[in-house]
């Protein structure tokens, strides 16, 4: 009994070791995150293409043929100033939102009536609310256990700190907002809902419950299209578990970093164009050409072709098995990556549906050398440097994430960096 009694103990203390080492390695990474920006351009138009076959899998003339939005033109990026010192940008003026206690006058996030932003009506409500603001932040929350909650307390308060007030917060249900407000009536102040996918046949057709974490972050992404047309607005989409040394949007526009000269920036994965991370992406509304407004509208038009698919591809009976097609094509990341091809090549390269793995008898092979093939038709989306470009961290990090970046970046020794033929590398 003494000797279970000491490895309990050890077992308990190693367990609480590695939480602490996860949260430090949590911490570390999203702070490096917030500081590195990825950045492409949309092509002209969405091309129409005829149906053709990838594999096994025929695609239907709705996605092949897909309904190309208003064309953006390639006038986003100018000429990058010459670097200079750049004196600390001035603080920014935030709405000062008053209640009738005694800490009157402190900063509170922007408020918004609780609405079904499944209406356009009520999105121009929420528009409305946002005042004067230039950009927005949405977030996503529905109805999850006690910590996930808190997360998105927290990232908010952080907003606050660093002087954003507009922030939005989408729910799946009207119950969640009641329950958010209820529960931080200081903190979610603008907490909005959607029945869009409510009930919707295509979810069974697709094998997704109504309240699966997939729906809502299409929700978000939808919502994120309709408040930037309602409101001109730029959009910051955002997942809950990040924080943010200062406010994002004046290093999003800022020009001097050349992440200013851009309609989308995103947080990538390490991985050559377009390994878009779908919880972090900056959707500018006020530069010529209006791509960030374009891409949301690809990403949107290819969720609506997917809803109406009757009959969504089916994976090869010896591949599926622990997968389906819905794990990559109704997935809001991967649709994201694919609409940024889609939009870099003017043509539809909806890989997530047409080349998931399970759909090839021979596998991830059968599958690579046929996405491949397709890829050499459009060699922009092979070139990193003619399809987006990764630029160096903006600004100096934490303190401790400052201490690990010669380990982190610059090690010859450190294993990112074993490959001579990294892209990342090679782009810096």
């Amino acid at each position: 009994a003494r000797g279970r009694g000491g490895r309990d103990v050890m077992n308990r203390r190693g367990g609480v070791a590695a939480l602490i080492a996860l949260a430090m390695a949590t911490f570390v990474y999203l702070a490096y995150v917030s500081g590195v920006g990825n950045m492409y351009l949309p092509s002209e138009s969405v091309a129409s293409t005829t149906s053709l076959r990838v594999g096994r899998v025929a695609i239907p003339a709705r996605i092949a043929n897909p309904s190309p939005p208003a064309p953006a033109p390639l006038v986003d990026e100018r000429p990058e100033p010459a670097p200079e010192p750049r004196a600390s940008p001035a603080p920014t003026s935030p709405a000062v939102v008053r209640d009738d206690r005694k800490d009157e006058g402190r900063k509170l996030p922007m408020e918004c009536p609780m609405v079904d932003v499944a209406d356009p009506e009520n999105v121009a409500a929420v528009a409305r609310s946002l005042g004067d603001a230039s950009d927005v932040v949405v977030f996503a929350t529905q109805d999850i256990e006690h910590w996930r909650a808190e997360l998105l307390v927290n990232v908010i308060l952080n907003l606050v700190s660093v002087n954003v007030t507009s922030v939005v917060t989408v729910g799946r249900h009207k119950h969640t907002c009641e329950t958010a407000r209820r529960d931080n009536p200081d903190v979610v102040r603008c907490c909005v809902y959607s029945t869009w996918l409510d009930g919707h046949d295509a979810l069974k057709r697709w094998t997704l419950a109504e309240d699966h974490a997939y729906v809502l972050w299409l929700i978000r992404y939808r919502f994120a299209l309709d408040i930037m047309r309602a409101g001109s607005v730029g959009v910051l989409v955002s997942d809950s578990d990040m924080w943010f040394e200062r406010d994002p949007f004046e290093l999003l526009k800022d020009e001097s970093t050349g992440l200013g000269t851009h309609s989308v920036v995103a947080n990538v994965e390490g991985e050559p164009f377009p390994s878009i991370n779908g919880g972090l992406v900056y959707f500018r509304a006020d530069l010529p050409g209006k791509g960030g407004r374009y891409l949301l509208e690809v990403f949107n038009n290819h969720v609506d072709d997917l809803l109406a698919d009757e009959s969504p591809p089916e994976c090869h009976k010896e591949r599926g098995v622990g997968t389906q097609v819905v794990w990559g094509a109704m997935m809001d990341q991967d649709i994201l990556r694919d609409a940024a091809e889609t939009a870099v090549a003017g043509a539809p390269l909806w890989w997530s549906y047409t080349h998931h793995v399970c759909l090839f008898e021979g596998g991830y092979d059968e599958a690579t050398k046929a996405k491949m093939e397709m890829k050499g038709e459009h060699p922009e989306t092979l070139d990193w440097s003619r399809s987006g470009r990764l630029l160096p961290r903006p600004f100096e990090s934490h303190p401790a994430v400052q201490a690990l970046k010669h380990p982190l970046n610059e090690s010859e020794e450190h294993p990112l960096n074993e490959s001579e033929e990294h892209p990342l590398n090679e782009s810096e």
